[in-house]
């Protein structure tokens, strides 16, 4: 979705928008970075925070972007495609807990031992 929804989206209709270029290049950004750590079998806290910045930042450009266009165009029966970015939130969702539990696995881990 954040590529072919966000990025494509907006050269095949010729409407740029910087909310949801930022939410397509996030959205890529997180799920690259934590398919590189699953192939990789590695753990870095580095990398699960940023998995976690980037899915919040492209799950807030999804809110921004949405507030936006439901303050300007006051038309009746308009849903600004919910199918396809309901999907894509709940996959920002579930890459922002990969990182969230990448992070909080290293933390307890270095916890225990330095104790």
């Amino acid at each position: 979705m954040g590529f072919a929804g966000s990025l494509f989206g907006q050269l095949f209709f010729s409407h740029f928008g910087i909310g949801a270029t930022l939410t397509g290049i996030f959205g890529i950004l997180a799920a690259v970075i934590a398919l590189l750590l699953y192939f990789k079998k590695q753990e870095s806290k580095r990398y699960g925070f940023l998995i976690l910045i980037c899915s919040l930042l492209s799950g807030i450009d999804v809110c921004i972007e949405s507030w936006n266009y439901y303050s300007k165009y006051h038309v009746p029966g308009n849903d600004f495609a919910w199918e396809p970015r309901g999907p894509f939130c709940l996959a920002l969702l579930i890459i922002a807990y990969t990182g969230l539990k990448q992070f909080r696995q290293l933390k307890t881990k270095v916890n225990i031992i330095s104790q």
